[in-house]
């Protein structure tokens, strides 16, 4: 019989989703109020406390619900009973004219469902009870009672090795003072927050408000990390590298080296290795992720959109955008757009959605004592990471996990639900303790990653990952979730939404959404992106 997991009415401060919409309604109501300080303070407490960044302007109905606050995000309004799955968000098309809650941002209506992964951007309407799939960029208006999935080709092929990569660091640009680069960054944080006001107009005061908030914090910590890195202070360097981490819920590579006026309108849930230029800009959720000893190397004037990645060994050149969702791991000449599918989306009506419908799983694995794998996950981590520990946040991740799956095992679920909870303060990982994962769980950047599974051993889980059950989650069991098989490799932005198996040996790529069975020793990469010439407007 299932044990239905005990409430802890007595704490709700201790659950991170309970305490954003709360830290919400009250930056809102300060807002509304003609508090403007105190609203904006309130929206940067939620963002460190909870890694939400939710914009104070923003209305949101009765029965809001959020699964995992880390690395959402939402500008613009919503009705009753809207649902927010990990790793969602809505917002705008970013324009100088439109930076803020203010015109161009999406209105939902009642009984909106938000899945994983994806995203409401623009002046669009959506009807009530619209269910949108994981990692559908809904960007025109849609009717009441609409299904939309995204309309993404994907091939599955068996799996074969990968060829060698290209050693060495990145190609870094011209080194400068931190100081220097620092206040560029400022510079550009205020530009883009505050247009058309004249940069001589910045007064002192205001340049040293900046400094206080979330974006620029997180750009200073990473500007002395990589001083001290490049001085020759490794120890220093990691510090305040898993200072970013605890705090803020970024992974930052103190090794990597940015140009100034890096613009990082939302840190939480960002991974930052390898080198760019001058004026890069990266949205929500958006990675620049080595593989290997291969890392990234980006010219000047980068953009990458929400959910959207340089993976590998690319070299980017100047002035080119990433779209939403788009993952890039070869070479991109200056000036294009990476387009793809991920923007096209197949709208429906619910009855359609039904029919995609799949049954519960069969039989789950037996139990085991979990805290017999914590040695082998702790092994596993350290050999991914080439010998190093590993980050202290996604050691404590997995500690954390192991400890609240023997809870749930023993038939302690206040218990099992409170470190659960705890986890997800401190790493920023949402473990489910009725997973049954296997050993050698490898867990390298925790924020942002979502798994309710059923998995065996040696499971490899990227940056910013989900899987989980298709809609809600149950409340007295797991229900039809993913099962993963032995060996399994689940990629950055990798989505995994329904009772789908994975076999062994199976890889899930970059930014793919599974929408079928993967057979044993297959893997399943998204369709190549497409390089247009010209600068198209990025999606938030």
């Amino acid at each position: 019989m299932q044990r239905r997991f005990g409430h802890v009415p007595r704490w709700p401060l201790f659950v991170p989703a309970w305490l954003t919409v709360r830290l919400h309604r009250a930056a809102h109501a300060a807002w509304e109020a003609g508090d403007r300080w105190r609203g904006r303070f309130l929206v940067q407490l939620n963002a460190v406390l909870t890694g939400a960044d939710i914009h104070p302007q923003c209305r949101f109905g009765p029965g809001w619900r959020i699964d995992h606050p880390v690395a959402l995000t939402a500008s613009g309004w919503a009705g009753a009973d809207f649902t927010m799955a990990p790793l969602s968000g809505i917002g705008m098309l970013p324009r100088a004219e439109d930076v803020g809650a203010g015109q161009g941002l999406p209105w939902l209506g009642d009984g909106v469902w938000l899945g994983a992964g994806a995203g409401v951007l623009g002046p669009v309407r959506i009807g009530d009870g619209t269910r949108i799939e994981p990692g559908s960029a809904v960007t025109t208006t849609l009717p009441p009672q609409t299904w939309t999935r995204p309309a993404v080709s994907h091939t599955c092929a068996p799996r074969t090795p990968m060829a060698a990569l290209s050693t060495g660091r990145a190609e870094e640009p011209p080194p400068q003072p931190w100081r220097q680069l620092l206040r560029i960054d400022i510079e550009r944080y205020l530009a883009e927050r505050l247009p058309g006001v004249p940069p001589a107009a910045h007064r002192p005061l205001r340049r040293w408000g900046a400094l206080l908030t979330n974006e620029v914090m997180v750009v200073a910590l990473h500007r002395l990390a990589h001083a001290a890195w490049a001085a020759g202070h490794p120890r220093m360097a990691a510090a305040l590298a898993a200072l970013v981490r605890a705090v803020f819920k970024a992974s930052l590579d103190p090794t990597a080296s940015i140009g100034g006026g890096w613009f990082l309108p939302h840190p939480a849930g960002a991974v930052v290795q390898g080198c760019a230029g001058a004026g890069l800009t990266m949205y929500a959720r958006s990675v620049m992720l080595a593989d290997g000893a291969a890392q990234p190397c980006l010219g000047d004037n980068v953009v990458l959109a929400g959910m959207a990645g340089v993976v590998g060994p690319a070299r980017v050149g100047n002035d080119v955008r990433v779209g939403f969702n788009m993952h890039l791991a070869g070479p991109a000449p200056t000036g294009v757009t990476v387009a793809g599918a991920p923007m096209r989306v197949h709208v429906g009506t619910l009855d359609e959605a039904a029919l995609l419908e799949t049954a519960a799983p069969g039989g789950l694995p037996p139990e085991l004592d979990p805290r017999q794998y914590l040695t082998e996950d702790l092994a596993a981590l350290s050999k991914a990471c080439q010998g190093g520990r590993g980050p202290l946040t996604s050691r404590l991740a997995v500690r954390l996990f192991r400890a609240s799956q023997w809870a749930w095992q023993q038939g302690l679920p206040v218990r099992a639900r409170r470190l659960w909870q705890l986890n997800v303060w401190v790493s920023g990982a949402d473990l489910d303790p009725r997973s049954r994962i296997g050993p050698g769980l490898v867990l390298r950047h925790s924020a942002g990653v979502s798994l309710h599974v059923v998995a065996g051993c040696g499971l490899a889980v990227g940056p910013l990952v989900v899987a989980g059950p298709a809609h809600a989650r149950d409340p007295d069991g797991l229900g039809p979730v993913p099962q993963l098989g032995n060996h399994v490799e689940l990629g950055v932005h990798a989505k995994i939404c329904g009772p789908w198996r994975i076999g062994d040996g199976a890889r899930v790529g970059a930014g793919v959404g599974v929408d079928a069975d993967v057979p044993d020793g297959h893997a399943v990469e998204a369709a190549q992106p497409r390089l247009l010439r010209g600068r198209a407007t990025p999606q938030n």
